[in-house]
């Protein structure tokens, strides 16, 4: 017991900040009366660094000595900094009794730079902000990051089943979307020494499949003529994930483009006739170059095809 009868508790509130003479450690002290352990309010308190080269200082008072008063909750906090990389003692006592105090150390890192989530790419392509917003049961992307400690915490906002993530050295993670998660989802990089945070989010707003099966026009469009895909989304998919024969789940199909929904006329030549006819074709899309042309027979040729979510396998049966 002191002879003031306080008890003093000096804690970290924040660690490893760069030692670019700015960026401060904050600790805290809390004291109470030794009696019945309640806040001590308006105690007259010193905060004192000890370093190698006297470089830390407390930002308060700009030098390595701050005198303060603890307030209504008995607290009391003060902001260090320094100029080198070294560790230091960080200290607090009762300014009438020098023997109760309590010391803490302290981390002063070299300068990085700022901690950020560069980019979110795949195989093919680098996305824009908020993508991808269409994607298939086994997609995958990478998020990157540069600055920091390069030693990385990733997570979820929110608990999101229907996405994994795998973190990778140098502070990249990998993201598998297994399923449709059916709202947005945010990522969450923590640097796990600086404590600097950023987030990646995107929202599917398509969800497509394929059983990877070839038919014709003409069955697929019986079975599910509702779920068959238009063009657009077909243009949506390739501009955000490439070459889609590069993905294991379009890999079996690289011999012919993919049916839509959509059909075009096509002006064709009358043989021996000399005159021109429009006739109907079924348009097709290549998902390895991302070109449409149309197909004559759709009762015939049979191709495979993409389509929405809502579709179940056993309907094409």
């Amino acid at each position: 017991m002191s002879l003031n009868n306080y008890i003093i508790n000096l804690s970290v509130e924040f660690n490893n900040a760069p030692a670019d003479g700015i960026n401060s450690n904050v600790v805290n002290v809390i004291c109470m009366n030794s009696i019945d352990n309640s806040p001590a309010i308006g105690v007259d308190i010193v905060f004192s660094t000890f370093s190698i080269k006297n470089s830390a200082f407390i930002s308060e008072s700009g030098s390595s000595v701050y005198s303060t008063v603890t307030d209504i909750t008995g607290k009391a906090s003060a902001n260090i900094c320094d100029t080198l990389v070294e560790d230091v003692l960080a200290r607090c006592h009762i300014k009438s009794d020098f023997t109760n105090q309590d010391t803490v150390l302290l981390t002063f890192r070299k300068v990085t730079e700022k901690f950020a989530i560069t980019n979110a790419s795949n195989i093919n392509r680098t996305f824009l902000a908020g993508e991808p917003t269409i994607a298939w049961s086994g997609a995958e992307f990478t998020l990157y990051t540069k600055g920091g400690s390069g030693d990385v915490e990733w997570s979820f906002e929110q608990n999101t089943p229907a996405v994994t993530l795998r973190p990778g050295a140098k502070g990249v993670a990998y993201i598998l979307i297994k399923n449709d998660p059916s709202k947005e989802v945010r990522i969450i990089a923590k640097d796990k020494l600086t404590g600097e945070i950023d987030s990646y989010f995107f929202y599917l707003s398509n969800f497509v499949r394929s059983d990877r099966q070839k038919h014709t026009f003409f069955m697929a469009n019986v079975g599910l003529g509702k779920f068959m895909l238009p063009v657009v989304v077909y243009q949506q998919i390739f501009s955000q994930w490439g070459d889609l024969t590069y993905y294991f789940i379009w890999s079996e199909a690289v011999d012919t483009p993919y049916w839509t929904n959509e059909e075009a006329r096509v002006l064709v030549e009358k043989e021996g006739m000399g005159t021109d006819n429009f006739t109907t074709e079924h348009v097709v899309f290549d998902v390895r170059t991302g070109v449409t042309s149309t197909s004559p027979d759709g009762t015939t040729y049979e191709k495979y095809f993409m389509h929405n979510l809502s579709f179940k396998p056993s309907e094409l049966e």
